[in-house]
């Protein structure tokens, strides 16, 4: 029974994190953010959950949906639901992933300095092997 409890406690969030993700302003309430107790934890675990290095390192950077999103997660995986059976990403997750991607277009576009180009290429090699779910592009490679 707990784990039906979790599952679709997981549902309900991942619902509302779509619904929230179309709002203008994605803040986290104060009342939300006074229940952090370990803010660097959950910051890094959210960070690693996200694939991107470059994470918010404190919740009052990180929106309503991306947080409901990482607790839809989580509460899956307390429910050992397993993310091989069903590997839908919810929308929240798929519009982050693509952000990197969005903005190379628009640096390429805009004929921005490559320096900056460059980074954002990496940003969007971590968001494409995420999306992809293995290991398109790998790291740590010099360039030839």
């Amino acid at each position: 029974m707990e784990e039906q409890i979790l599952f679709l406690a997981a549902n309900l969030l991942e619902e509302a994190s779509n619904e929230f993700s179309n709002h203008g302003c994605n803040d986290l309430c104060e009342s939300t953010k006074d229940e952090v107790t370990d803010e660097e934890s959950l910051c890094k675990d959210m960070q690693k959950w996200n694939g991107d290095p470059e994470w918010p390192e404190k919740i009052e950077y990180i929106g309503d949906s991306s947080l409901m999103s990482y607790l839809a997660y989580k509460l899956k995986q307390y429910a050992k639901y397993s993310q091989q059976e069903e590997h839908i990403l919810p929308i929240p997750d798929i519009r982050n992933k693509l952000s990197p991607i969005v903005n190379l277009i628009k640096m390429i576009e805009n004929g921005l300095d490559p320096k900056y180009i460059d980074k954002e290429i990496e940003r969007s090699k971590i968001s494409i092997n995420y999306l992809a779910d293995r290991e398109v592009f790998k790291f740590n490679e010099k360039k030839t």
